[in-house]
């Protein structure tokens, strides 16, 4: 399979985009996660589709930490 990446210099400078470009790892394909301004990036590792159902007191915590700082 042929995989095909857009270079890191054409996120530079985007309108409306003022942060770096952050990933997932998806085996050999990356999945970009768009970020919220001035807000942390946040993984949560070990699920796959149903991250509420797998993951779901890490998910809440991290949903009660986000509510908490943007009050």
């Amino acid at each position: 399979m042929e995989i095909l990446r857009t270079p890191e210099e054409r996120f530079a400078g985007l309108p409306g985009y003022p942060f770096e470009p952050r990933y997932t790892n998806l085996g050999e394909l990356r999945d970009p996660i768009p970020g919220a301004r001035e807000q942390p990036h946040t993984t949560i590792e070990g699920d796959g589709h149903l991250l509420q159902e797998g993951c779901g007191p890490e998910l809440a915590r991290v949903v009660a930490d986000f509510i908490a700082r943007t009050k």
